[in-house]
């Protein structure tokens, strides 16, 4: 009840697409469901442009998660949507890709993960990461 619902992304897989088998479907892009607290208006990029809706990930790192994401895709959604020092959640963290690109980008984060197996794996990924010296 805090957030607001701003837009949907599109991030087009350039590389292994997953195919979702209940429905038959090779699946070529993810959706990006973003959130703001108070700014569900106009949506203004930190940088001062105007947001772009689709873009290509360079690639997909399954080194800490089978659904991980490639960190320059994670940065890119970062840097446009807060400043250095404000916060970033992400609610499903998998490996920690959006925890660790938040860290190095100098914003705070919190990040929740259900399976125990993927926590560990979130401390391990972070603890990979030069600027993290706590978590």
């Amino acid at each position: 009840k805090h957030l607001d619902y701003c837009w949907v992304i599109s991030l087009y897989h350039t590389e292994n697409t997953q195919v979702v088998h209940a429905r038959n479907v090779v699946c070529t892009w993810k959706p990006i469901l973003v959130f703001r607290k108070g700014r569900s208006g106009k949506i203004e990029s930190c940088s001062g442009h105007a947001m772009v809706d689709s873009f290509r990930n360079d690639y997909r790192d399954k080194e800490f998660h089978e659904w991980g994401q490639g960190e320059s895709a994670v940065k890119y959604l970062i840097e446009t949507f807060s400043n250095p020092d404000e916060l970033v959640l992400d609610p499903m963290a998998g490996g920690g890709t959006t925890l660790v690109v938040a860290k190095e980008t100098k914003r705070k984060c919190i990040g929740i993960e259900i399976d125990p197996v993927y926590v560990e794996k979130i401390k391990a990924n972070l603890m990979k990461s030069k600027s993290v010296s706590m978590f």
